[in-house]
Order: C-alpha cells, then sequence, then structure tokens
C-alpha cells in the first residue's frame, strides 16, 4: 500500500510537473489581433441645368427682357452622386421669395413629372438614379406684362434650388412622404 501511495504521489508530481510546463507553451502559441473596418458613406450630389432651347446653357448675365416676353429656359437636374436619391426643388427670386412667379413671372411648370407639395417646393415625381438627369422643370418663362411690378429698369432673379435625400433605406412610397430633407443652407443654386 505504501508504494501504491508513492505511486500516486509520483504520478501527481508528474502531473502537476506536465501542467506546468504546458502553460508556458500555451502562452506562447496564443494571439491577439485587431479588425479596422473602414464604412464609407455614399454621397448625395445634385447638378442643376440651365439651357435654351438651342440646347446651349442659359446665359450666367441673364437676359434682357420686356414684359410680356417669352424666353426659353430648360430646367434639369442630374444626379451627379453614387447613390439614388429624391429630389425637391424651390423656385425663388434674390431674396428667397417664392411668390415671384405670381407677381412678375409665369413659368410653364412640368406637372406630369413634378409636384407642387404646397409648402414652396416642386417634388420629382421618381427616384432619380445615379447619373440620371430628371425630366424639365420647365422650359420657358414670360414676363407678365402688367405687373405692378414690373417697372423699367427692373431686375429679377429667378433661382432654382435643388435638396436631395437617399432614397435607400428611406421608407418613403412618394416623394411628399420623404424623411430627411437637407436645411436650405445646404444646397445646390442654379
Amino acid at each position: 500500500m505504501k508504494n501504491n501511495r508513492i505511486k500516486i504521489v509520483i504520478i501527481s508530481v508528474f502531473a502537476v510537473a506536465a501542467s506546468l510546463m504546458t502553460q508556458p507553451s500555451l502562452a506562447f502559441y496564443s494571439t491577439s489581433s485587431i479588425a479596422t473596418n473602414v464604412v464609407t458613406a455614399g454621397d448625395i450630389n445634385v447638378k442643376i441645368f440651365e439651357k435654351t432651347s438651342g440646347n446651349k446653357d442659359f446665359p450666367q448675365d441673364g437676359v434682357y427682357i420686356m414684359p410680356g416676353s417669352i424666353v426659353s429656359k430648360i430646367v434639369t437636374v442630374k444626379n451627379t452622386g453614387s447613390h439614388p436619391c429624391w429630389l425637391r426643388v424651390k423656385i425663388s427670386d434674390q431674396n428667397g421669395r417664392s411668390d415671384i412667379l405670381q407677381d412678375v413671372f409665369s413659368i410653364d411648370l412640368n406637372y406630369i413629372d413634378w409636384i407642387d407639395g404646397g409648402d414652396g417646393y416642386y417634388y420629382y415625381s421618381q427616384i432619380l438614379r445615379p447619373g440620371r438627369s430628371t425630366e424639365k422643370l420647365f422650359s420657358q418663362v414670360k414676363v407678365a406684362g402688367n405687373s405692378a411690378a414690373v417697372k423699367p429698369e427692373s431686375v429679377f432673379e429667378l433661382n432654382v434650388i435643388a435638396f436631395a435625400v437617399q432614397s435607400e433605406h428611406n421608407d418613403a412610397v412618394s416623394p411628399l412622404s420623404v424623411a430627411g430633407w437637407p436645411a436650405e443652407e445646404s444646397r445646390e443654386t442654379a
């Protein structure tokens, strides 16, 4: 029995010694690493194009017109970003007033492809895919001949301001129910 106890003690010593010898080897073979994941957000960019009926750029300095005159001004917006987007535009004067349309100008707005939101914005009725352009917003502008606002030497600006928001992961079914429209400070003006 004494021999059995000695054997048990020897086996226990060997077991403890073996476990102590494997500890450094386990540490030697362990490793750690860091994974860095870069997430890049896509971009939403739009550009306004203003052309004349001859497919020339609308003059940067504007045009000289008389009351009752009709000017060719074809306005479209192109998605120059890498993701599809919803689009809305605002038409205003140099002071940001949208009522200039009733007071001074008559515009042939395209109500087939654009929706009057009743909030000062016109919404493109479809999602605008990357690289694609909208149907024209309007193609001509007429200066009101009988407006009291039109006086000799008057200067008026007709600004078109575009706003876009991603359509991906936006549960909107129409442009009027889109969430996340950008503030007016972040805009493309033509």
